[in-house]
């Protein structure tokens, strides 16, 4: 018997096996005339199978699937508060286009704490690095002074903040995969550019540390001496701040930067207030003015990190292969299918021939007082007979079968289990576990 079918009923679904039901989930689109149960056993059976599970809903019926769903949307204007106490995201509007501007903000917060933590690592290495190393290095004190590490650490901190995380999304979000449920927070690539720049940053401040004396001319270990070096240093950021708004392999690092005012504001604004701290600053920000020529140097060698920006995205970094969400092939017709591995068989649940169906059904659409309440306690814990291979998701589809059979059982007795009283079936173990 074929199992490729795309849509399939509620009834047929549930009479499924699961190795049948795993092999037709990559290719099911329409699930009719399911119930509570069916909706929540297709959410945890695409969770077990690797997948981020999103659920909508507006209905009383629709609570269990949303509160086991990774992401649950219900409607704040037709929605039951059932369902709104289940999900995760409520859609004021009760338009579902609000779920693409939800995706894509989700997206864009997401690369916003990838690139400030992109940012502030390399900050941190070079930082750390120089102060350590001036200090055990030099016969005076670290090169970089408490005051000048403050603002260094206000412009990490606050201002690369707000530049980075205030950037406006873009329509080319949506056009990328979804992200990997296991995959990093800092990835590869980002340790490259974390790598590339700190390597770069650390080789310019430590020749202008031990030999920018010889390079400028200006007293070995003086005010002008470490002011230069804390100029450069603090331009060596600013321009790798640009370098961070873009994550990945795209050499335009400037796009959609004339939309993102703050950033602009942001960039001039610290500007502004390094001319003021090392110009005006003098002994309380151990600073000396600098002359012209020593500015335009700084700003030049701070700019030069564009263009190592541009080279550090010709070097082949490899992502590390996470597991499909789906181990999906496709069969000799073209069609896709779940095939058969090590772990799919061990999480094949045994069938029972002699177990009715109706045990594991809601005959009713609306539960009673009673059924509520014990549903509600949820007295029930089966992890002491949890089946290998099970996650937390399915269990909680069992667990929810099980509770239904039990209050069947209560309610009349005509659910028998190996021939004995139902409740004592139940509690001897003989159900469906």
């Amino acid at each position: 018997k074929q199992w490729y079918q795309r849509r399939v009923r509620g009834p047929k679904f549930r009479e499924l096996a699961q190795h049948e039901m795993d092999s037709i989930l990559p290719n099911l689109q329409v699930l009719a005339r399911s119930s509570p149960l069916d909706k929540q056993t297709l959410v945890g059976r695409l969770q077990e199978l690797g997948e981020v599970v999103a659920v909508t809903g507006d209905g009383t019926n629709d609570g269990p699937a949303l509160k086991l769903a990774d992401i649950g949307f219900s409607m704040g204007i037709s929605g039951t508060e059932v369902a709104i106490a289940a999900s995760d995201v409520v859609l004021l509007d009760d338009n579902f286009a609000s779920i693409v501007v939800a995706v894509l903000w989700g997206r864009n917060i997401f690369d916003a704490i990838r690139k400030f933590l992109q940012f502030q690592i390399t900050v941190n290495i070079v930082a750390v690095t120089i102060a350590f190393i001036g200090v055990v290095t030099t016969d005076q004190s670290s090169p970089l002074g408490a005051i000048q590490l403050l603002w260094v650490n206000l412009i990490m901190d606050t201002l690369a903040a707000l530049a980075l995380a205030t950037e406006k999304p873009t329509p080319s979000l949506l056009e990328r995969q979804p992200n990997h449920r296991e995959e990093p927070l800092i990835n590869r690539v980002m340790w490259r550019n974390i790598a590339v720049q700190a390597t770069f940053q650390l080789i310019v401040c430590f020749v202008i540390l031990y030999a920018g004396d010889l390079i400028w001319g200006f007293p070995k270990g003086g005010d002008v001496h470490y002011t230069l070096l804390f100029n450069v240093f603090v331009f060596l950021q600013l321009f790798n701040e640009i370098n961070s708004r873009e994550l990945g392999n795209r050499l335009n690092v400037f796009r959609n930067l004339q939309k993102s005012k703050l950033f602009i504001g942001v960039m001039v604004i610290t500007c502004v207030v390094q001319v003021i701290f090392v110009e005006l600053g003098g002994k309380y920000t151990s600073c000396a003015r600098l002359s012209w020529d020593l500015w335009l140097e700084s700003i030049a060698i701070g700019a030069f990190s564009l263009v190592i920006g541009v080279i550090q995205r010709f070097i082949p970094i490899k992502e590390k292969e996470l597991p499909p969400r789906m181990a999906m092939v496709k069969n000799p017709n073209g069609v896709i299918v779940m095939p058969k591995t090590e772990i799919a068989e061990n999480m094949i649940e045994p069938r029972r021939e002699h177990e009715p169906e109706e045990l594991f059904i809601v005959k009713s659409p609306k539960l009673d007082h009673d059924q509520e309440a014990f549903l509600e306690s949820s007295p029930l814990h089966l992890t002491d007979r949890r089946t290998p291979g099970y996650g937390r998701g399915w269990e909680i589809v069992r667990q929810t079968r099980t509770k239904i059979a039990v209050v069947n059982a209560f309610k009349g007795g005509n659910h028998t289990y190996k021939d004995e009283n139902s409740i004592i079936g139940m509690v001897r173990g003989y159900h469906r576990s």
